[in-house]
């Protein structure tokens, strides 16, 4: 059975191989079975997760419409989330989500192709 986040994302893979990553704050959206911040963490991130299901453990353990974006983050991950979402919860989340990333850091959004919530 494939649990998400059981193998390190190819787009957090192709996008980190060669970027020092000592030092920055991620956050990882919907992280699942931990596998982008294992593999963050062994580069020197400081990777904080974002999961509603308990079981993976993760730093914030909370849905993503509940979640206070309070802290400004280099790096934001958010793949594979969205489409779960209804379009007003996006235009809503989005926002938030612009918001704490830093000055020159990054927004990362992946999304498969299914239709979003209703």
């Amino acid at each position: 059975m494939y649990i998400h986040g059981s193998q390190v994302n190819k787009l957090v893979k192709n996008f980190f191989k060669h970027k020092n990553c000592v030092n920055l704050a991620i956050l990882d959206i919907g992280s699942g079975g931990g596998a982008n911040a294992k593999y963050l963490r062994k580069k020197g991130a400081y990777v904080y997760t974002l999961d509603k299901d308990k079981q993976f453990d993760p730093v914030f353990n909370m849905d993503i419409k509940d979640f206070k974006f309070e802290h400004k983050y280099d790096i934001i991950l958010c793949l594979n989330v969205l489409q779960f979402l209804s379009i007003n919860e996006i235009k809503e989340i989005v926002p938030k989500i612009l918001n704490a990333v830093e000055d020159n850091g990054y927004l990362m959004i992946q999304m498969f192709d299914s239709p979003v919530a209703d």
